[in-house]
């Protein structure tokens, strides 16, 4: 009896691992389908962006928040690129005197890499830009001073001359 009671214990335990592996497994199909639907949207906006430069279309203010393009160390190469990228097709569509408030969620992105980005993203669109303001997470997401990818977070504020 006491065996039989232990395998219907096990039993239980596994139906129930089971149960939270399939819970686990749709949860992750529903991010996926989020990060899919987000990736199809960004890429529009990319789409949006080039028509309305290709239209002549220009705006006195343009505010820039892509989705994360590095999420590892191994890909910040090609999320510098996509900033860089994004950064140069907005920046064609502001008016002289306009602004740009361009953002970044990677952690990867340093402050270091993400002014550098937006250094030449200006020089290669032949576009003198000032920074009037760089911001970081408000105080609410404190951070470790000891590594900078803590400094997730960041906005710069350009005007174009």
């Amino acid at each position: 009896m006491k065996w039989r009671n232990g395998r219907i214990c096990l039993e239980n335990q596994k139906r129930k691992s089971e149960e939270n592996i399939q819970k686990i497994g749709d949860e992750c199909n529903r991010w996926n389908a989020n990060v899919k639907l987000l990736e199809q949207k960004f890429e529009q906006a990319q789409r949006d962006l080039s028509e309305k430069r290709e239209n002549g279309d220009t705006y006195d203010v343009i505010v820039l928040d892509p989705p994360a393009f590095t999420k590892t160390v191994d890909t910040v190469k090609e999320g510098y690129r996509g900033y860089k990228d994004v950064n140069k097709k907005a920046l064609k569509l502001v008016k002289k005197g306009g602004f740009l408030v361009t953002c970044s969620c990677s952690q990867h992105m340093t402050i270091n890499l993400f002014t550098q980005m937006l250094r030449e993203a200006t020089k290669e669109c032949g576009i003198n830009a000032r920074l009037v303001e760089l911001r970081i997470q408000a105080k609410d997401h404190a951070n470790s001073i000891s590594y900078d990818e803590c400094l997730y977070l960041k906005v710069a504020i350009l005007r174009i001359d």
